[in-house]
């Protein structure tokens, strides 16, 4: 009921404005059940931490189109029960949305998602939706993010700007959670720089082009920084132990996207410079991929990743990658299961840590897809950040069944 109270008025907006349409000329749905298993080897450095759990995922997305596909209304619904930790346990909108398109003009409204990047490793570009950080430790998944945004196709390019009017927290892992911080997090109560806490109206415009191998984006963002720092609260009434409480700071930042194709290389590239009130800085990560092609087209698919990462901060930075090199294969059978395979190894150039990632996954049957996913950390500088995951090495077994 938490996310549905947080999300009242887009979802109104959304529903009030859908229902001034006829019955859909076409309605697209799905449906996919997930059961996730995580153990982990080693012993937890918090005995009231689990060593091994067990949850499963419902993901619904439901697609309705009027006006000859021109209007559509997405709706996303998640939610995932977790065996050990009660703040994985939870639900979420990722998309309540209302698009439209006229001639060239496409404009959406309600609760959405929007990717920008181009990299592997880590996406620092990527800023309009709050990272899920009790899905996983990769970044990868988002909560859905109110918005009004509007876009204006060019031939020089796409030009987008983006109200966001509500703010989301990250959610942070729960006490008996792996993968946190040795200290636990203060669930329920945050910090804003901003007098007008979540509900301060953040905003972004957005330059993006796709021509022949190339394809860039420029964007500005100012509002309310996606990502927290943490103060260490001392023990007090009520809360016995110390406790890490989360900070949004008000943030202005300029960011670059490239991606270019040449041949069997692709380049990529994000940058930033971000000003905020405690330093202001610059990060950037760059790379290739190199892709060895075969003339036979049911052959497997290799390619080779190289990327670097690095923060201006670099010790100071809120991120765990601040001087960072990450080289990976991207391996594919190019078979009727989809089989492939992704590992990688990020090595800390300033404090000697490491990290080790491996994904693998293919169909089984018609109807549902087997995932493995390794995660290792190899680090003991007390000034890496990775340090703290140094017990939490983890296999995750996941099967998805699609209805």
């Amino acid at each position: 009921m938490g996310v549905v109270r947080q999300l009242a008025v887009p979802l109104l907006c959304c529903c009030a404005t859908a229902a001034a349409f006829d019955a859909p000329e076409s309605a697209k749905y799905k449906l996919d059940f997930g059961t996730e298993a995580r153990v982990f080897p080693e012993r937890a450095g918090d005995p009231r931490q689990a060593d091994a759990t067990l949850s499963f995922s419902l993901f619904g997305h439901a697609d309705f189109e009027w006006n000859g596909g021109r209007t559509k209304v997405a709706i996303a619904p998640f939610i995932r029960h977790d065996s050990a930790d009660t703040e994985r346990s939870h639900a979420d909108l990722r998309e309540f949305e209302l698009r439209h398109r006229d001639g060239n003009l496409d404009w959406r409204a309600g609760v959405g998602k929007v990717f920008w990047g181009t990299t592997e490793f880590v996406h620092l570009v990527d800023i309009i939706n709050q990272t899920d950080a009790v899905e996983s430790v990769d970044g990868e998944d988002k909560l859905g993010q109110p918005m009004l945004s509007l876009a204006w196709s060019s031939p020089y390019g796409v030009f987008s700007g983006f109200l966001l009017p509500y703010f989301r927290e990250r959610n942070l892992p729960g006490v008996a959670a792996r993968l946190r911080a040795p200290v636990r997090f203060e669930q329920g109560s945050v910090q804003y720089e901003s007098s007008r806490g979540n509900k301060h109206l953040d905003g972004a415009l957005r330059w993006s082009y796709s021509g022949g191998d190339i394809d860039v984006g420029v964007s500005h963002f100012i509002g309310t920084a996606r990502e927290p720092r943490f103060a260490l609260l001392p023990p007090r009434p009520g809360m016995p132990e110390p406790t890490l409480q989360p900070i949004y700071d008000q943030i202005r930042q300029t960011s670059l996207d490239f991606n270019m194709v040449s041949g069997n290389w692709i380049w990529k590239l994000e940058a930033l410079h971000q000003r905020n009130r405690i330093k202001d800085f610059n990060a950037a990560i760059g790379g290739f991929e190199y892709t060895v092609t075969s003339n036979e087209i049911d052959a497997p698919e290799v390619g080779f990743l190289l990327e670097y990462v690095g923060d201006s901060r670099r010790a100071n930075a809120a991120s765990a990658f601040q001087d960072d090199l990450f080289a990976g294969v991207r391996y594919s059978l190019n078979d009727v299961d989809g089989s492939e395979l992704l590992a990688g190894v990020g090595q800390d150039l300033q404090h000697s840590g490491r990290f080790v990632s491996v994904d693998a996954s293919r169909r089984i049957g018609s109807e549902g897809r087997l995932a493995l996913k390794l995660r290792m950390v190899d680090s003991k500088t007390a000034a890496d950040p990775l340090t703290a995951l140094r017990q939490d090495d983890h296999l995750l077994v996941e099967y998805t069944h699609y209805f």
